[in-house]
């Protein structure tokens, strides 16, 4: 058959069709196959993944900063148990009263702590007051609760006793002054929540533990409202004292415990 020279047109033939025919089912089962992975993705699966995209969210979250000690000793609790070495509420709370109230520092006493004791760590036994006292005893001392309890109880030469030991440890004045203000204000505190309040209603006043509401009531009993604003002002002037470079913060703070001995006693 005659063609014409300039007529170019490719000849198609049964299998060239079938290749296309074939390289067309592929490219049609591929759409197919993205189009059913994202149909499976948006709807089968979407609230999964939204779910998961919120729980990675970065969320800001407000938490207030521990006020009272009895807010950083429920602070060192939880933080305890989040090492697998939960601390018992006295362990907590003498803790809280050795290291301070500095939430890193609180942190790496736990952290040491979990490291040294003997109980497995899997949250199978709380850490004990002893324990605590093992490791942060002499710190404890420093810091000046024992100082404010003795003195307060009127044990005059245990108080003496921890303040010198304090003070040829370098420990400042104003710190031990702090513990016996401290102290003192809780006191007063106390006495004015009254009769027929339960401890745990009174720590949320006084702003203690609850066990420690036990002891303060100990230490209550020895003392008046007089005597009390008598200790109380002579602590204000102690420190006033010491922060203005007119008394030897040594000696003020014998002094001091002193006159906290003589206005329980009188």
């Amino acid at each position: 058959m005659y063609q014409p020279t300039g007529d170019r047109r490719m000849v198609i033939t049964p299998q060239l069709a079938l290749r296309v025919a074939i390289m067309g089912g592929i490219a049609l089962v591929l759409f197919a196959v993205i189009f059913f992975r994202l149909w499976y993705l948006q709807v089968l699966s979407g609230d999964k993944y939204l779910a998961e995209a919120n729980d990675n969210r970065v969320r800001e979250v407000k938490v207030e900063a521990p006020k009272y000690e009895r807010d950083f000793v429920g602070w060192a609790r939880g933080e305890s148990r989040e090492v697998g070495a939960p601390l018992d509420d006295a362990a907590a709370t003498l803790l809280v009263q050795a290291v301070g109230q500095d939430l890193r520092a609180l942190a790496g006493a736990i952290d040491q702590l979990a490291a040294t004791r003997d109980a497995p760590q899997d949250g199978s036994a709380a850490i004990s007051a002893d324990t605590v006292r093992k490791y942060f005893g002499g710190r404890a001392d420093v810091r000046g609760y024992e100082i404010a309890d003795a003195a307060i109880e009127g044990r005059f030469d245990v108080a003496l006793e921890r303040v010198r030991w304090a003070e040829s440890a370098k420990v400042a004045a104003p710190v031990i002054v702090s513990a016996l203000a401290a102290g003192l204000r809780s006191l007063v505190k106390l006495a004015d929540v009254g009769a027929g309040v339960s401890d745990a209603d009174a720590a949320k006043l006084v702003g203690a533990p609850a066990f420690k509401i036990r002891s303060l009531k100990g230490q209550l009993r020895g003392w008046n409202p007089d005597a009390l604003a008598t200790a109380l002002s002579a602590v204000a002037q102690t420190d006033l004292d010491i922060k203005s470079g007119d008394a030897d913060p040594a000696y003020a703070v014998e002094r001091l415990v002193l006159q906290i001995f003589q206005a329980r006693n009188r």
